[in-house]
């Protein structure tokens, strides 16, 4: 009779569960989490758009009547598409490309304040920052298990089979 396999310490069986069922979630509680975050801050850039043309204008923002209501509904569609997960990666690449513009021209000062050590509340206290590192993750990442993306993903698949 062959022995049997020595079994798995539990430190390494709660590691190997943890994979199966953390880790393909992890994205999809970053994008619902991040994507909200979005939404409601468009909304309120919505409601006050006439005061973030101002903000924009005094960062030295071209045409800030302009861009203040396209950053507000590019958060409010981008938010919405995250907590979805449409088109995680690309909404994902539009809105860092905000947040690294909010980073180099409203948060300039408290970036070049935090990175020069001076600072009282850490990069993670820039709001932008935190975004960014998240949307970066989801670009990585994509959209998860439970998404449109997953979906839209599977159907072609299917069409592409059933056409062959």
């Amino acid at each position: 009779m062959a022995p049997s396999p020595p079994s798995l310490p539990v430190w390494m069986r709660l590691s190997r569960f943890s994979e199966r069922v953390f880790v393909p979630f992890a994205p999809v509680i970053t994008r619902i989490v991040i994507g909200a975050c979005f939404l409601r801050f468009g909304m309120e850039k919505w409601d006050h758009v006439a005061r973030l043309g101002d903000t924009l204008a005094a960062a030295g923002i071209p045409y800030p009547g302009t861009a203040a209501p396209v950053l507000a509904t590019l958060e409010i569609a981008g938010g919405a598409a995250l907590v979805i997960g449409f088109r995680t990666r690309l909404f994902s690449l539009l809105l860092s490309v905000e947040m690294l513009g909010a980073l180099l021209t409203v948060e300039q000062t408290a970036l070049l304040m935090e990175l020069s050590f001076d600072g009282g509340r850490g990069l993670w206290g820039i709001v932008p920052f935190v975004s960014l590192l998240l949307l970066f993750w989801l670009l990585a990442a994509g959209a998860g298990p439970v998404s449109v993306d997953r979906w839209l993903l599977r159907r072609f698949v299917a069409r592409r089979l059933a056409a062959i």
